[in-house]
């Protein structure tokens, strides 16, 4: 099964949701290209969804270390969640989970985000622009 990749953005966080494999050639080179286009749009805070992954070979780990190494570069924040028990025991054997933050669910790989934000008439709150009590 080839690389699908699914985007979609919810509240500034842009998510890449990956079903299929990840192994060297044409389902890398998808990944790369996806994670530079959303630079290239400035969006810089990312979710790999990696739920529906149905395999990885080292090419797709390395591919992995990659992109957070580029979005890190550009500012920005990539992150992990659904692993799968076979992925997360991959990334255990080396010291990647100590490179990525993993959330289990794609709604707290979200929310750990968080924005402060200053509104000049409600003062500071968490969240995304706008302000919620100017609305």
């Amino acid at each position: 099964m080839a690389l699908r990749i699914e985007r979609r953005e919810i509240g500034g966080v842009h998510i890449l949701a990956l079903a299929g494999r990840l192994v060297y050639g044409e389902e890398t080179s998808a990944l790369r290209e996806a994670i530079s286009e959303l630079l290239l749009e400035e969006k810089r805070n990312i979710v790999l969804n990696l739920g529906d992954l149905t395999f990885i070979d080292s090419a797709g780990l390395g591919e992995l270390v990659r992109a957070h190494q580029a979005v890190k570069a550009e500012g920005g924040m990539l992150k992990l969640t659904r692993l799968g028990a076979r992925l997360q025991d991959v990334l255990q054997i080396g010291p990647l989970l100590e490179v990525f933050e993993v959330f289990p669910t794609e709604a707290v790989a979200v929310g750990s985000f968080g924005w402060w934000c200053q509104c000049d008439k409600h003062g500071a709150y968490l969240g995304p622009p706008p302000c919620p009590k100017c609305q």
